[in-house]
Protein backbone atom coordinates (compact mmCIF):
# COMPACT_ATOMS: atom_id res chain seq x y z
CA UNK A 1 0.00 0.00 0.00
CA UNK A 2 1.30 3.46 -0.86
CA UNK A 3 0.13 6.58 0.95
CA UNK A 4 0.88 9.98 -0.50
CA UNK A 5 0.27 13.54 0.64
CA UNK A 6 2.14 16.81 0.14
CA UNK A 7 4.88 15.91 2.60
CA UNK A 8 5.11 12.13 2.91
CA UNK A 9 5.23 9.09 0.66
CA UNK A 10 4.92 5.91 2.70
CA UNK A 11 5.28 2.35 1.38
CA UNK A 12 3.79 0.12 4.03
CA UNK A 13 3.36 -3.59 4.66
CA UNK A 14 -0.28 -4.77 4.46
CA UNK A 15 -0.27 -5.93 8.09
CA UNK A 16 0.86 -3.93 11.12
CA UNK A 17 2.30 -7.15 12.52
CA UNK A 18 4.53 -7.63 9.51
CA UNK A 19 8.09 -6.69 10.53
CA UNK A 20 8.83 -5.23 7.10
CA UNK A 21 10.18 -1.70 7.14
CA UNK A 22 8.34 1.45 6.16
CA UNK A 23 10.10 3.80 3.77
CA UNK A 24 9.17 7.44 4.16
CA UNK A 25 10.34 10.27 1.96
CA UNK A 26 9.53 13.54 3.66
CA UNK A 27 10.15 17.19 2.94
CA UNK A 28 9.66 19.36 6.00
CA UNK A 29 10.04 22.57 4.08
CA UNK A 30 13.05 23.55 6.18
CA UNK A 31 15.56 21.37 4.36
CA UNK A 32 16.76 21.67 0.79
CA UNK A 33 17.45 17.93 0.64
CA UNK A 34 14.55 15.56 1.44
CA UNK A 35 15.08 13.20 4.36
CA UNK A 36 14.74 9.51 3.56
CA UNK A 37 13.89 7.66 6.77
CA UNK A 38 13.48 3.94 7.37
CA UNK A 39 10.99 3.13 10.12
CA UNK A 40 10.29 -0.16 11.89
CA UNK A 41 6.46 -0.38 12.04
CA UNK A 42 6.56 -2.48 15.23
CA UNK A 43 8.97 -0.43 17.35
CA UNK A 44 8.49 2.88 15.56
CA UNK A 45 12.25 3.46 15.61
CA UNK A 46 13.47 5.57 12.69
CA UNK A 47 16.87 6.02 11.12
CA UNK A 48 18.11 8.17 8.29
CA UNK A 49 18.62 5.92 5.27
CA UNK A 50 21.22 8.39 3.95
CA UNK A 51 23.14 8.63 7.25
CA UNK A 52 26.94 8.94 6.90
CA UNK A 53 27.54 6.65 9.90
CA UNK A 54 26.22 3.31 11.20
CA UNK A 55 23.18 3.34 13.51
CA UNK A 56 23.88 3.99 17.19
CA UNK A 57 23.27 0.95 19.39
CA UNK A 58 21.60 0.60 22.78
CA UNK A 59 23.96 0.47 25.76
CA UNK A 60 26.94 1.97 23.93
CA UNK A 61 28.79 5.23 24.47
CA UNK A 62 29.47 7.61 21.59
CA UNK A 63 31.66 10.66 21.27
CA UNK A 64 30.36 13.05 18.63
CA UNK A 65 33.87 14.13 17.57
CA UNK A 66 36.67 11.67 16.90
CA UNK A 67 40.29 11.92 15.87
CA UNK A 68 43.13 13.75 17.57
CA UNK A 69 42.72 14.47 21.28
CA UNK A 70 44.69 16.52 23.75
CA UNK A 71 43.88 18.88 26.60
CA UNK A 72 42.38 22.35 26.69
CA UNK A 73 42.25 24.94 29.47
CA UNK A 74 38.71 26.29 29.36
CA UNK A 75 37.53 29.85 29.94
CA UNK A 76 35.09 30.56 32.77
CA UNK A 77 31.50 31.04 31.55
CA UNK A 78 32.42 30.35 27.92
CA UNK A 79 30.14 27.76 26.32
CA UNK A 80 31.80 25.66 23.60
CA UNK A 81 29.69 23.50 21.30
CA UNK A 82 30.58 21.02 18.56
CA UNK A 83 28.27 19.74 15.83
CA UNK A 84 27.45 16.03 15.58
CA UNK A 85 25.11 13.82 13.61
CA UNK A 86 22.63 11.30 15.03
CA UNK A 87 21.91 8.62 12.36
CA UNK A 88 18.86 7.03 14.00
CA UNK A 89 16.28 7.76 16.66
CA UNK A 90 17.84 7.16 20.09
CA UNK A 91 17.16 7.86 23.74
CA UNK A 92 20.24 9.10 25.60
CA UNK A 93 20.74 8.18 29.25
CA UNK A 94 24.16 9.72 30.03
CA UNK A 95 26.31 12.67 29.05
CA UNK A 96 29.79 13.37 30.32
CA UNK A 97 33.34 14.59 29.82
CA UNK A 98 36.85 14.17 31.22
CA UNK A 99 38.45 16.70 33.57
CA UNK A 100 42.22 16.31 33.18
CA UNK A 101 43.27 19.14 35.52
CA UNK A 102 40.97 20.35 38.26
CA UNK A 103 39.66 23.87 38.41
CA UNK A 104 39.41 25.80 41.65
CA UNK A 105 37.33 24.48 44.55
CA UNK A 106 33.64 24.46 43.64
CA UNK A 107 34.24 24.59 39.88
CA UNK A 108 31.62 22.80 37.77
CA UNK A 109 31.10 21.97 34.10
CA UNK A 110 27.55 22.45 32.81
CA UNK A 111 26.73 20.09 29.91
CA UNK A 112 24.02 20.25 27.29
CA UNK A 113 22.74 19.54 23.78
CA UNK A 114 21.22 21.92 21.24
CA UNK A 115 19.33 21.16 18.05
CA UNK A 116 20.74 22.58 14.85
CA UNK A 117 18.57 25.45 13.64
CA UNK A 118 18.70 24.34 10.01
CA UNK A 119 21.37 26.86 9.05
CA UNK A 120 24.39 25.09 10.53
CA UNK A 121 24.40 26.61 14.01
CA UNK A 122 22.83 25.76 17.39
CA UNK A 123 19.22 26.77 17.91
CA UNK A 124 16.73 25.39 20.43
CA UNK A 125 18.00 23.83 23.64
CA UNK A 126 17.28 20.09 23.74
CA UNK A 127 18.62 19.39 27.24
CA UNK A 128 20.47 21.26 29.94
CA UNK A 129 22.02 18.31 31.77
CA UNK A 130 23.03 20.35 34.78
CA UNK A 131 26.54 20.36 36.20
CA UNK A 132 29.26 17.81 36.95
CA UNK A 133 32.20 18.44 39.30
CA UNK A 134 35.17 20.15 37.66
CA UNK A 135 37.30 20.63 40.77
CA UNK A 136 38.71 17.10 40.59
CA UNK A 137 40.52 15.30 37.77
CA UNK A 138 38.18 12.50 36.71
CA UNK A 139 35.84 11.20 34.02
CA UNK A 140 32.48 12.63 35.04
CA UNK A 141 28.97 11.98 33.76
CA UNK A 142 25.37 12.71 34.67
CA UNK A 143 22.01 11.09 33.99
CA UNK A 144 19.75 12.42 31.23
CA UNK A 145 16.62 11.13 29.53
CA UNK A 146 16.15 12.67 26.11
CA UNK A 147 15.08 11.22 22.75
CA UNK A 148 16.79 12.49 19.62
CA UNK A 149 15.48 11.99 16.09
CA UNK A 150 17.94 11.64 13.20
CA UNK A 151 19.66 14.90 12.40
CA UNK A 152 22.33 17.41 13.38
CA UNK A 153 22.85 18.54 16.97
CA UNK A 154 25.39 20.51 19.01
CA UNK A 155 26.92 19.21 22.25
CA UNK A 156 29.29 20.79 24.72
CA UNK A 157 29.80 22.41 28.07
CA UNK A 158 30.59 25.59 29.95
CA UNK A 159 32.82 25.85 33.05
CA UNK A 160 31.14 27.80 35.84
CA UNK A 161 31.89 28.92 39.42
CA UNK A 162 35.58 29.22 38.55
CA UNK A 163 36.46 32.91 38.11
CA UNK A 164 40.12 32.32 39.04
CA UNK A 165 41.04 28.86 37.75
CA UNK A 166 38.92 27.07 35.16
CA UNK A 167 39.32 23.32 34.58
CA UNK A 168 41.36 21.70 31.84
CA UNK A 169 39.49 19.03 29.88
CA UNK A 170 40.16 16.22 27.45
CA UNK A 171 39.61 17.95 24.15
CA UNK A 172 39.04 17.16 20.52
CA UNK A 173 41.75 19.07 18.71
CA UNK A 174 41.29 21.15 15.59
CA UNK A 175 42.39 18.19 13.48
CA UNK A 176 39.51 16.02 14.71
CA UNK A 177 36.80 14.85 12.33
CA UNK A 178 33.45 16.58 12.70
CA UNK A 179 30.66 18.03 10.60
CA UNK A 180 31.49 20.62 7.94
CA UNK A 181 30.86 23.67 10.11
CA UNK A 182 31.53 27.28 9.19
CA UNK A 183 34.48 29.20 10.64
CA UNK A 184 32.98 32.65 10.10
CA UNK A 185 32.32 35.14 7.32
CA UNK A 186 35.75 36.75 7.04
CA UNK A 187 38.64 35.31 5.02
CA UNK A 188 40.26 32.67 7.27
CA UNK A 189 43.65 33.55 8.67
CA UNK A 190 46.75 31.42 8.19
CA UNK A 191 46.32 28.01 9.80
CA UNK A 192 42.70 28.71 10.77
CA UNK A 193 40.89 25.64 12.07
CA UNK A 194 37.93 24.93 14.29
CA UNK A 195 35.82 22.11 15.66
CA UNK A 196 33.00 24.24 16.99
CA UNK A 197 31.60 27.53 18.18
CA UNK A 198 31.65 29.47 21.44
CA UNK A 199 29.41 31.79 23.44
CA UNK A 200 30.62 33.88 26.35
CA UNK A 201 28.77 35.05 29.45
CA UNK A 202 26.93 31.81 30.23
CA UNK A 203 27.03 31.84 34.03
CA UNK A 204 23.78 30.01 34.78
CA UNK A 205 21.38 27.70 32.94
CA UNK A 206 21.96 27.26 29.23
CA UNK A 207 20.16 29.84 27.08
CA UNK A 208 17.42 28.87 24.66
CA UNK A 209 17.61 29.53 21.86
CA UNK A 210 21.37 29.58 21.85
CA UNK A 211 21.49 33.07 20.35
CA UNK A 212 24.56 34.96 19.17
CA UNK A 213 27.74 32.89 18.87
CA UNK A 214 31.39 33.27 17.92
CA UNK A 215 32.70 31.07 15.13
CA UNK A 216 35.94 29.15 15.45
CA UNK A 217 36.25 27.99 19.05
CA UNK A 218 39.36 25.95 18.34
CA UNK A 219 39.61 22.88 20.56
CA UNK A 220 36.37 21.63 22.12
CA UNK A 221 35.56 19.55 25.18
CA UNK A 222 35.35 15.92 24.04
CA UNK A 223 31.90 15.13 25.41
CA UNK A 224 30.36 11.67 25.26
CA UNK A 225 26.81 10.36 25.41
CA UNK A 226 25.32 6.94 26.13
CA UNK A 227 22.36 5.36 24.36
CA UNK A 228 19.80 3.87 26.74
Amino acid sequence: MAIFDRKTLAIQAPSQNDPAIVLKVSDTGSQTTPLIAVEDPVTGVRRDATAPSPPWQSGRYYTPIWGSTGTQLLTSNQLRLACFYVPNQVTLSRIGAEITLAGEAGAVLRLGIYADDGTGQPGALVVDAGTVPADVAAVVETVINVTLNPGFYWVGGVPQSCPTTAPTVRASLSGAITANIAIGTATPGAGAASVGISKSGVSGVLPTPCGAISWGSGNNTRCFVKVA
